[in-house]
Protein backbone atom coordinates (compact mmCIF):
# COMPACT_ATOMS: atom_id res chain seq x y z
CA UNK A 1 0.00 0.00 0.00
CA UNK A 2 1.48 3.38 -0.97
CA UNK A 3 0.98 6.19 1.56
CA UNK A 4 1.09 9.96 0.86
CA UNK A 5 2.60 11.03 4.05
CA UNK A 6 -0.39 13.92 3.84
CA UNK A 7 -2.70 10.65 4.57
CA UNK A 8 -0.83 10.29 8.40
CA UNK A 9 0.44 13.64 9.26
CA UNK A 10 0.38 16.94 8.70
CA UNK A 11 3.55 18.83 8.68
CA UNK A 12 3.23 21.98 6.14
CA UNK A 13 6.10 22.93 8.99
CA UNK A 14 8.72 20.61 7.42
CA UNK A 15 8.80 23.20 4.39
CA UNK A 16 11.60 25.64 6.73
CA UNK A 17 13.89 22.69 5.73
CA UNK A 18 14.01 23.37 1.99
CA UNK A 19 16.71 26.32 1.89
CA UNK A 20 18.92 24.06 4.03
CA UNK A 21 18.46 21.18 2.18
CA UNK A 22 19.03 23.43 -1.07
CA UNK A 23 22.68 24.83 0.33
CA UNK A 24 23.48 21.24 1.68
CA UNK A 25 21.37 17.96 1.16
CA UNK A 26 22.16 15.91 4.92
CA UNK A 27 20.02 14.57 7.12
CA UNK A 28 22.45 16.36 9.75
CA UNK A 29 20.38 19.18 10.06
CA UNK A 30 17.12 17.25 10.83
CA UNK A 31 19.57 16.21 14.25
CA UNK A 32 20.92 19.52 14.62
CA UNK A 33 17.27 20.90 14.79
CA UNK A 34 16.05 18.70 17.07
CA UNK A 35 18.67 19.20 19.83
CA UNK A 36 18.46 22.89 19.25
CA UNK A 37 14.69 23.18 19.59
CA UNK A 38 14.92 21.26 22.89
CA UNK A 39 17.89 22.76 24.50
CA UNK A 40 16.38 26.74 23.22
CA UNK A 41 12.76 25.90 25.35
CA UNK A 42 14.89 26.53 28.01
CA UNK A 43 15.26 30.30 27.82
CA UNK A 44 11.31 31.06 27.25
CA UNK A 45 10.71 28.63 30.43
CA UNK A 46 13.14 30.81 32.15
CA UNK A 47 11.62 33.93 31.37
CA UNK A 48 8.26 32.78 32.52
CA UNK A 49 9.64 31.58 35.33
CA UNK A 50 10.93 34.84 36.46
CA UNK A 51 7.93 36.28 36.07
CA UNK A 52 5.93 33.76 37.82
CA UNK A 53 7.95 33.00 40.27
CA UNK A 54 9.25 36.50 40.71
CA UNK A 55 12.65 34.36 41.26
CA UNK A 56 15.63 34.37 39.57
CA UNK A 57 16.40 31.34 41.47
CA UNK A 58 13.71 29.34 41.43
CA UNK A 59 13.16 29.81 37.72
CA UNK A 60 16.24 28.64 37.18
CA UNK A 61 15.60 25.69 38.98
CA UNK A 62 11.93 24.80 37.27
CA UNK A 63 14.46 25.30 33.66
CA UNK A 64 16.88 22.55 35.01
CA UNK A 65 14.37 20.36 35.64
CA UNK A 66 12.80 20.63 32.35
CA UNK A 67 16.30 20.22 30.74
CA UNK A 68 16.57 16.56 32.89
CA UNK A 69 12.89 15.85 32.91
CA UNK A 70 13.27 11.87 31.51
CA UNK A 71 10.62 12.55 28.79
CA UNK A 72 12.77 15.47 27.35
CA UNK A 73 15.63 12.97 27.45
CA UNK A 74 14.44 10.04 25.68
CA UNK A 75 13.00 12.69 22.69
CA UNK A 76 16.10 14.38 22.67
CA UNK A 77 17.35 10.63 21.81
CA UNK A 78 15.35 9.62 19.31
CA UNK A 79 15.51 10.25 15.28
CA UNK A 80 13.93 13.27 13.86
CA UNK A 81 10.07 14.07 14.57
CA UNK A 82 8.59 17.53 13.38
CA UNK A 83 6.59 17.56 17.13
CA UNK A 84 9.63 18.48 18.56
CA UNK A 85 9.74 21.71 16.64
CA UNK A 86 6.51 22.48 18.77
CA UNK A 87 8.22 22.15 22.33
CA UNK A 88 9.61 26.30 22.14
CA UNK A 89 6.21 27.40 20.71
CA UNK A 90 4.72 26.08 23.78
CA UNK A 91 6.17 28.05 25.97
CA UNK A 92 7.06 30.46 23.71
CA UNK A 93 3.12 31.31 23.27
CA UNK A 94 2.35 31.32 26.90
CA UNK A 95 5.07 33.76 27.55
CA UNK A 96 3.20 36.09 25.06
CA UNK A 97 -0.03 35.59 26.72
CA UNK A 98 1.21 36.27 30.10
CA UNK A 99 2.75 39.37 28.10
CA UNK A 100 -0.20 40.64 26.96
CA UNK A 101 0.91 40.25 23.20
CA UNK A 102 -1.62 38.79 21.28
CA UNK A 103 -0.33 39.24 17.60
CA UNK A 104 2.63 37.04 18.90
CA UNK A 105 0.29 34.59 20.54
CA UNK A 106 -1.60 34.33 17.55
CA UNK A 107 1.93 33.66 15.48
CA UNK A 108 2.77 30.93 18.16
CA UNK A 109 -1.09 29.68 17.60
CA UNK A 110 -0.09 29.48 13.98
CA UNK A 111 3.43 27.98 13.97
CA UNK A 112 1.33 25.02 16.22
CA UNK A 113 -1.06 24.31 13.43
CA UNK A 114 1.26 23.62 10.91
CA UNK A 115 3.42 21.12 13.16
CA UNK A 116 0.89 18.65 13.80
CA UNK A 117 -3.15 17.46 13.13
CA UNK A 118 -4.01 17.62 17.00
CA UNK A 119 -2.38 20.85 17.71
CA UNK A 120 -5.68 22.67 16.56
CA UNK A 121 -6.74 21.49 19.84
CA UNK A 122 -4.26 23.05 21.64
CA UNK A 123 -4.80 26.35 19.92
CA UNK A 124 -8.43 26.21 21.04
CA UNK A 125 -6.97 25.93 24.86
CA UNK A 126 -4.45 28.79 24.05
CA UNK A 127 -7.76 30.41 23.41
CA UNK A 128 -9.63 29.70 26.34
CA UNK A 129 -6.67 30.01 28.59
CA UNK A 130 -6.35 33.72 26.77
CA UNK A 131 -9.69 34.67 28.44
CA UNK A 132 -9.19 33.45 31.88
CA UNK A 133 -5.86 35.01 32.23
CA UNK A 134 -6.62 38.75 29.99
CA UNK A 135 -10.14 38.46 29.97
CA UNK A 136 -9.94 40.17 26.37
CA UNK A 137 -12.88 38.57 24.08
CA UNK A 138 -11.21 39.13 20.78
CA UNK A 139 -7.65 37.44 20.60
CA UNK A 140 -9.38 34.66 22.74
CA UNK A 141 -12.13 34.25 20.19
CA UNK A 142 -9.72 34.13 16.86
CA UNK A 143 -7.68 31.71 18.31
CA UNK A 144 -10.89 29.22 19.30
CA UNK A 145 -12.01 29.73 15.86
CA UNK A 146 -8.56 29.23 14.15
CA UNK A 147 -7.77 26.13 16.24
CA UNK A 148 -11.45 24.57 15.95
CA UNK A 149 -11.57 25.43 11.95
CA UNK A 150 -8.15 24.11 11.04
CA UNK A 151 -7.85 21.17 13.68
CA UNK A 152 -11.58 20.14 11.73
CA UNK A 153 -9.98 21.06 8.43
CA UNK A 154 -7.24 18.73 8.23
CA UNK A 155 -8.62 15.70 10.31
CA UNK A 156 -12.14 16.00 8.48
CA UNK A 157 -10.98 17.14 4.72
CA UNK A 158 -7.46 17.00 4.21
CA UNK A 159 -6.03 14.35 5.64
CA UNK A 160 -8.82 11.83 4.38
CA UNK A 161 -8.43 13.34 0.99
CA UNK A 162 -4.31 11.68 1.07
CA UNK A 163 -4.93 8.73 2.64
CA UNK A 164 -5.66 5.18 1.19
CA UNK A 165 -8.62 4.09 3.53
CA UNK A 166 -10.36 7.77 2.45
CA UNK A 167 -9.84 8.32 6.25
CA UNK A 168 -7.20 8.86 8.76
CA UNK A 169 -4.57 5.66 8.83
CA UNK A 170 -5.09 5.39 12.58
CA UNK A 171 -8.76 5.78 12.59
CA UNK A 172 -8.95 2.92 10.35
CA UNK A 173 -9.35 -0.80 10.66
CA UNK A 174 -7.16 -3.78 10.23
CA UNK A 175 -4.14 -2.02 9.92
CA UNK A 176 -2.22 -3.47 13.45
CA UNK A 177 -0.52 -1.01 15.63
CA UNK A 178 -1.15 1.74 13.53
CA UNK A 179 -5.57 1.64 13.97
CA UNK A 180 -4.75 3.43 17.19
CA UNK A 181 -8.32 4.72 17.81
CA UNK A 182 -10.21 2.56 15.94
CA UNK A 183 -11.89 1.41 19.26
CA UNK A 184 -13.32 4.83 19.57
CA UNK A 185 -15.12 5.25 15.94
CA UNK A 186 -13.45 4.96 12.20
CA UNK A 187 -14.08 8.92 11.74
CA UNK A 188 -13.55 11.72 13.61
CA UNK A 189 -17.25 12.33 14.16
CA UNK A 190 -17.51 8.81 15.31
CA UNK A 191 -14.83 9.45 17.91
CA UNK A 192 -16.23 12.27 19.34
CA UNK A 193 -19.92 11.12 19.74
CA UNK A 194 -17.87 8.16 21.74
CA UNK A 195 -16.28 11.04 24.06
CA UNK A 196 -19.37 13.06 24.78
CA UNK A 197 -22.00 9.92 24.78
CA UNK A 198 -19.70 7.33 27.13
CA UNK A 199 -16.99 9.59 28.40
CA UNK A 200 -16.71 7.59 31.92
CA UNK A 201 -16.44 4.28 29.82
CA UNK A 202 -13.99 6.07 27.50
CA UNK A 203 -11.74 7.17 30.71
CA UNK A 204 -11.65 3.94 32.58
CA UNK A 205 -10.57 2.12 29.25
CA UNK A 206 -7.63 4.80 28.62
CA UNK A 207 -6.77 5.17 32.28
CA UNK A 208 -6.86 1.30 33.39
CA UNK A 209 -7.25 -1.35 30.33
CA UNK A 210 -4.92 1.05 28.17
CA UNK A 211 -2.47 1.97 31.53
CA UNK A 212 -3.09 5.77 31.10
CA UNK A 213 -3.02 6.13 34.93
CA UNK A 214 0.94 5.05 34.90
CA UNK A 215 1.52 7.44 31.49
CA UNK A 216 -0.05 10.22 34.06
CA UNK A 217 2.05 9.28 37.25
CA UNK A 218 5.50 9.18 35.12
CA UNK A 219 4.21 12.93 33.74
CA UNK A 220 3.41 14.35 37.06
CA UNK A 221 6.16 12.92 39.77
CA UNK A 222 9.08 14.56 37.88
CA UNK A 223 7.49 17.74 39.11
CA UNK A 224 5.87 16.99 42.37
CA UNK A 225 2.16 17.06 41.31
CA UNK A 226 2.62 20.68 40.84
CA UNK A 227 0.63 21.26 37.49
CA UNK A 228 -2.38 19.95 38.89
CA UNK A 229 -2.53 23.04 41.19
CA UNK A 230 -1.66 25.32 38.11
CA UNK A 231 -4.85 23.68 36.56
CA UNK A 232 -5.77 25.90 33.76
CA UNK A 233 -2.50 26.35 32.59
CA UNK A 234 -2.62 22.70 31.21
CA UNK A 235 -5.29 23.47 28.60
CA UNK A 236 -2.95 23.42 25.80
CA UNK A 237 -1.70 20.50 26.95
CA UNK A 238 -4.93 18.74 25.98
CA UNK A 239 -4.29 17.54 22.29
CA UNK A 240 -1.17 15.66 23.69
CA UNK A 241 -2.42 14.36 26.41
CA UNK A 242 -5.65 13.23 24.47
CA UNK A 243 -4.03 11.32 21.58
CA UNK A 244 -1.33 9.60 23.83
CA UNK A 245 -4.08 8.56 26.38
CA UNK A 246 -6.40 7.35 23.98
CA UNK A 247 -4.22 5.06 21.81
CA UNK A 248 -4.30 1.48 21.53
CA UNK A 249 -0.98 1.36 20.68
CA UNK A 250 1.18 1.80 24.41
CA UNK A 251 4.42 3.51 22.83
CA UNK A 252 2.95 7.37 22.52
CA UNK A 253 2.68 6.66 26.70
CA UNK A 254 6.18 5.36 26.86
CA UNK A 255 9.10 7.41 28.87
CA UNK A 256 11.12 5.83 26.21
CA UNK A 257 9.41 8.07 23.59
CA UNK A 258 9.12 11.15 21.90
CA UNK A 259 5.65 11.39 21.55
CA UNK A 260 5.42 13.84 25.12
CA UNK A 261 8.03 16.38 23.96
CA UNK A 262 5.82 19.38 23.26
CA UNK A 263 3.55 18.08 26.52
CA UNK A 264 7.03 18.86 29.13
CA UNK A 265 7.36 22.36 28.59
CA UNK A 266 3.44 23.22 29.36
CA UNK A 267 3.61 20.88 32.90
CA UNK A 268 6.80 23.13 33.62
CA UNK A 269 4.80 26.66 33.33
CA UNK A 270 1.86 24.88 34.76
CA UNK A 271 3.61 23.74 37.52
CA UNK A 272 5.24 26.94 38.09
CA UNK A 273 2.09 28.24 38.52
CA UNK A 274 1.08 25.56 41.07
CA UNK A 275 4.45 26.39 43.06
CA UNK A 276 3.48 29.92 43.33
CA UNK A 277 0.28 29.39 44.37
CA UNK A 278 1.42 27.26 46.95
CA UNK A 279 3.94 29.59 48.15
CA UNK A 280 1.28 31.46 49.00
CA UNK A 281 0.20 29.39 51.87
CA UNK A 282 3.18 30.73 53.64
CA UNK A 283 4.68 27.20 54.39
CA UNK A 284 6.23 27.12 51.52
CA UNK A 285 8.91 29.07 49.13
CA UNK A 286 8.79 29.21 45.70
CA UNK A 287 12.35 28.22 45.84
CA UNK A 288 11.76 25.32 48.14
CA UNK A 289 9.46 24.10 46.09
CA UNK A 290 11.64 24.32 43.04
CA UNK A 291 14.55 22.72 44.72
CA UNK A 292 11.62 19.36 45.36
CA UNK A 293 11.12 19.06 41.75
CA UNK A 294 15.05 19.54 40.79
Amino acid sequence: MVVNHLGVHFNPILAVFAPLYWMLPAAEWLAVIQALAISITAWPLYRLGVRVLSSERAATLWTIAYLINPFVLSAAAWDFHPIVLATPIMPLTMLALESKRPRLMLLGCVLLLLIREHFGIAVVGFGVLWWIRQRSFLPGLIALLIGALGFLAVVAFIIPAFSPTDSHLMLSEDLGQLSRYVWLGTSPMEVLRSLLMHPIQAMKFSLFELGGWEYLFFLLIPLAITPLIGGEFLLPAVADLAVNLLSANPMPRSVLAYHSIALAPVLVVAGMHGARRLSRLKRYSVSGLGRLVL
